[in-house]
């Protein structure tokens, strides 16, 4: 609710519309009074005046009424002529006989008249002859006007006298309040350009001997104190400015060693994963007793959970410094579901469980990140087939609303695991968290995954909650914005994705592996040639120049670190030859950052692949990028 502040009115303003109002009060009291005196005053002039006129008519009338001699009676009345105020006179005999009259007419009202003024006033005496026998009564009417005119002149000279004794006194008050309200105003100036520029120099100059003068004194000593203690504060703020700085300039430093550790332990770690991840790849694909094979798919299985953990401990770390941030590009969000729901369909069906999604032939083209969104997903249904041991786990998409710009969706993720607690629902999106001690030591993980999701879904204008009952399988339901657009429907791909139709244009074309890691070079050609790719190789970025002076390439799969000449300076060093210009060349190393993939953009790259690399996601970006009998 809005509060109104009250117009500000100056000192002098209140004091002068108190005078002016004790003023006005006494003018109209004044006023008041001496016309209630004025009016009671003329009343009684006016009855007494009556009664005379009466009185003297009746005694000069007696003897006419008492010998019937209405002449004489009538020229006695007569008299009443040179009365202006006198309007009506009535002789009547002792049976209140009419026996003579006097009329005249009266005076014309003009104006306002309140009704409870009388406008006549009338007086009825008896008629004695010799003031012993009643032989009569006189009646006389006056009319008021002139008298009442008179009053209000009468009333108008006293109120200007009284007003003009108001505005004497009025003017030498005045006088008197600027005398004694300077020395507060010049105060009260004296405040004010303090407070707009704080310029506590400034001091009360007031010489006087009364309370104004010890007002200015306190308001002097506490400027000082002010000024000794501004100089104390600014000292101790710049002594706390300066070791705030150092604070931050340590932390930030502490900060980017703990980057630089988490990137080179990331790469430290993938380059060893890589060759195991490759190798195991490479060995499923070949002739297998089944002891080996289940013991190369438990290899395969704990390096992917490796990897994921160290991908969430990399997020985590990027969530923590705020450098998390989104993509916003078009994608078909079915086809993204499909690659989810391919990828984690081996891990359910190893553990005997059903994974049933189905989009009903609808696609919906939108606008956001489809890898964090696919990373989401994947770790809850990921969890789902953790935690359940029999039963299925159930994904459905909702749109919740839609517009031109936006699109809700919400997803569910359920299963008919073992379930959750209440107690253990209210720990279990903090980091590092897992539902007990038990989960922990039972199904493994960092605790993580869900942490994570959760800011992720957060970040994409939605919000995650679970549903679940201890025993019987959980439901976690979570909703996502994202824009909308217009895109084309693919075609299904075919049950085994190396049978794509855009893997088998990279039959046949040359593709040149620079990589110092040995083991890596030979699973990395291993999978290229599978498909039918013809490889070249090369230790360092040097000779990867040499060979590109004697042939011709499709592509170049460039490791970034490596010795002699790394693969940002060997990338720069290519673009700069025409020929060159146009060549892909795709980053292909063991640093996870989104740093390093816009370091590998600007060094003149076009694409990124993160190690380990897994055949179906190399051969997805060669198939992006290059272009078959490109080679001369």
């Amino acid at each position: 609710m809005k509060t109104c502040n009250p117009t500000r009115i100056s000192i002098t303003r209140k004091l002068a519309k108190i005078l002016l109002i004790m003023a006005a009060l006494t003018l109209l009291v004044a006023t008041l009074t001496l016309s209630i005196r004025e009016y009671n005053a003329l009343q009684d002039s006016i009855g007494k005046k009556l009664t005379l006129t009466a009185d003297i008519l009746g005694q000069n009338c007696s003897v006419a009424l008492l010998f019937d001699d209405e002449k004489t009676a009538k020229e006695i009345l007569g008299a009443l002529n040179h009365d202006p105020d006198i309007i009506d006179a009535v002789i009547q005999t002792r049976t209140n006989a009419v026996f003579v009259g006097y009329s005249r007419p009266a005076s014309n009202w003009q104006g306002f008249w309140p009704d409870f003024i009388p406008k006549t006033r009338q007086i009825n005496r008896l008629i004695f002859h010799n003031n012993e026998n009643l032989v009569g009564q006189i009646t006389l009417t006056a009319d008021l006007n002139r008298p009442y005119l008179a009053l209000l002149r009468n009333t108008a000279v006293n109120a200007s006298i009284v007003f003009i004794a108001v505005g004497i006194s009025g003017l030498f008050v005045f006088r008197l309040q600027r005398s004694l309200l300077r020395p507060i105003l010049v105060l009260a100036d004296t405040a004010r350009w303090i407070a707009e520029h704080n310029d506590y120099s400034l001091r009360s100059n007031y010489t006087g001997n009364d309370e104004i003068n010890d007002l200015s004194d306190a308001f002097n000593s506490m400027l000082a104190q002010i000024q000794r203690n501004e100089a104390d504060l600014e000292q101790e703020v710049l002594n706390r400015t300066q070791e705030l700085e150092m604070a931050k300039l340590e932390a930030e430093s502490a900060n980017q060693a703990k980057s630089a550790f988490l990137a080179n332990m990331s790469h430290e770690i993938r380059t060893p994963m890589n060759a195991i991840v490759g190798l195991v790849e490479l060995c499923l694909n070949s002739q297998l007793t089944a002891k080996q094979r289940e013991y190369l798919q438990r290899v395969e299985t704990a390096s992917r959970s490796l990897m994921s953990i160290i991908d969430d401990i990399l997020d985590f770390s990027k969530m923590e410094a705020g450098k998390m941030h989104l993509e916003h590009i078009p994608f078909l969000l079915e086809e993204m579901l499909d690659q989810v729901f391919a990828t984690m369909t081996q891990l359910a069906t190893r553990k005997g469980l059903a994974l049933n999604y189905s989009h009903a032939g609808q696609y919906h083209a939108v606008i956001g990140d489809p890898q964090r969104l696919r990373q989401v997903l994947i770790n809850l249904i990921g969890n789902a087939i953790k935690f359940t041991d029999q039963g299925e786990i159930h994904i459905t998409v909702t749109e919740l609303s839609r517009d031109s710009e936006q699109v809700c969706l919400e997803f569910c993720v359920s299963d008919t695991g073992i379930g959750i607690s209440p107690t253990q629902q209210r720990h279990l999106f903090q980091a590092f968290s897992q539902a007990d001690n038990s989960v922990t030591r039972s199904y493994g993980g960092t605790g993580l995954g869900l942490v994570i999701s959760k800011q992720l879904v957060e970040q994409m204008g939605g919000a995650i909650r679970l549903n679940s009952q201890q025993g019987k399988g959980s439901s976690f339901i979570f909703t996502v914005l994202l824009g909308v657009t217009e895109m084309p429907i693919p075609t299904r791909n075919q049950a085994d994705p190396l049978d794509n139709a855009a893997f088998q244009k990279l039959r046949g074309t040359r593709i040149l592996l620079v990589e110092d890691n040995e083991i890596n070079r030979i699973v990395a050609k291993e999978i290229l040639e599978k498909m039918g790719i013809s490889v070249d190789l090369a230790e360092h970025g040097a000779e990867a120049l040499g060979k590109l002076e004697l042939n011709n390439y499709d592509g170049i799969l460039m490791d970034v670190q490596m010795p002699v000449m790394d693969g940002y300076q060997a990338t720069r060093r290519l673009k700069d030859i025409v020929a060159l210009k146009n060549l892909p060349v795709i980053a292909m190393t063991a640093n996870a950052m989104q740093e390093d993939r816009q370091k590998c953009l600007q060094a003149g790259m076009v694409d990124y692949i993160s190690k380990p690399i897994l055949p179906l996601t190399l051969y997805q970006i060669l198939s992006k990028w290059v272009k078959p009998n490109r080679s001369l």
